[in-house]
């Protein structure tokens, strides 16, 4: 690695994770594809949200920084940045960060030099073009029907009829149904406005039906409300 390359390198790994307490979630993006939800965790913890080609990527020594989960190694990228989506700060046309990604079973990495990817992050202060991501692994590959999604959802959370963002549950309320296996969960959400949002999962045997009382944008594709509906409700 040239020296210029090392001495970015080791910036970077200085401004590195101290602590994520999301970062085993984001790890699994790349084991899946990505859920409205996941988008909008990433979103809204990123200070910008840009896509950029990724023009150099270059492995670093484990014994300088190990990835956060087994099975991933840590790149340094250098990328050329195309179209800042989201973020209050102008972005400089090349950029730099750490990145972790998963290893098949040959032990490599995908080389994704050349190709177009979305980066959820935040800038390093005093260090211009360099950014540091909001988890390990906030990273996701480009598609129209990915950039479409993200546009949407980035629309839907400036717009002043928009749904409010929800901030966690309130309470909970189960009504048993007739028959064993049936019911009706009642969660009430708290938001950053104060107003109402609350949402119905109906138990049917075999099923998990989720139907929304109000703001429906917010409930069923809501990131705290996505883990509760995971664990069946």
């Amino acid at each position: 690695m040239p020296l210029t390359s090392r001495m970015l390198v080791a910036g970077l790994l200085a401004a590195s994770w101290v602590s994520q307490p999301s970062a085993l979630h984001a790890q699994t993006l790349f084991e899946r594809s990505p859920t409205y939800a996941d988008l909008a965790d990433l979103s809204f913890s990123a200070g910008m949200i840009a896509l950029v080609r990724i023009e150099t990527q270059i492995p670093i020594d484990p014994q300088r920084a190990q990835a956060a989960l087994p099975g991933y190694t840590r790149f340094y990228v250098e990328a050329h940045a195309k179209t800042l989506l989201a973020g209050r700060k102008p972005l400089g046309r090349s950029v730099r960060y750490l990145v972790d990604l998963p290893l098949d079973w040959r032990g490599k990495a995908d080389d994704l030099e050349g190709e177009e990817v979305f980066i959820f992050a935040r800038g390093v202060d005093g260090r211009p073009g360099e950014l540091q991501l909001v988890t390990p692994t906030a990273q996701l590959r480009w598609s129209n029907a990915r950039e479409l999604q993200l546009r949407s959802l980035l629309r839907a959370a400036v717009s002043p009829d928009g749904p409010p963002r929800i901030t966690g549950v309130r309470s909970l309320l189960h009504v048993p149904g007739a028959l064993l296996g049936e019911g009706r969960t009642q969660i009430f959400l708290s938001t950053q406005d104060g107003s109402y949002a609350s949402i119905t999962v109906r138990h049917r045997p075999g099923r998990l039906c989720c139907k929304d009382w109000r703001q429906s944008e917010v409930g069923c594709r809501s990131a705290p409300i996505r883990r509760l509906l995971r664990n069946g409700g």
